[in-house]
């Protein structure tokens, strides 16, 4: 092997790799949840109530402070849920930061915590809110695209 074909990986060194293990979750250039629709690409999921870790991809769709759209299983499954009110700012998806959603569906109420930390990317759903029977998983999110409008 040419010593000059292995060069290119020698130098993409530490920041290279980082790089390209948080490229996919910096896909959003200034968008703001509150007012931009984005997609919201999950990967992996944490029952907190069972707390275990599971193997799970899905979407969230959030358009800004109307309604956030759930879809699982390839589409086949789509769950709608209207917003009422959020708590917090966040300008810029693509920097840290947290948004609460305070939303409703089928007349049962929760949230969704949707947060950027030095750890990643992460949605928090407690649904219906405060509920011991009701779901409570957190989610890591893989990547963020504009939404349609």
């Amino acid at each position: 092997m040419n010593q000059h074909t292995s060069m290119p990986l020698k130098k993409l060194g530490w920041m290279g790799i980082m790089c390209m293990v948080f490229l996919p979750v910096a896909n959003v250039q200034s968008q703001n949840p509150l007012t931009s629709p984005l997609v919201w690409s999950i990967s992996q999921g944490y029952d907190l109530k069972a707390e275990a870790s599971f193997s799970y991809t899905s979407t969230l769709t959030t358009h800004g402070t109307a309604d956030i759209q759930w879809t699982q299983g390839n589409g086949e499954f789509v769950s709608s849920f209207d917003v009422t009110s959020t708590e917090g700012t966040w300008p810029d998806a693509a920097s840290n930061g947290s948004l609460i959603f305070y939303i409703t569906s089928e007349g049962s109420s929760g949230t969704l915590k949707f947060e950027r930390t030095a750890e990643g990317v992460f949605v928090t759903l407690d649904f219906p809110a405060n509920d011991p029977q009701g779901t409570r998983m957190k989610f890591q999110v893989s990547n963020i695209n504009p939404g349609n409008e």
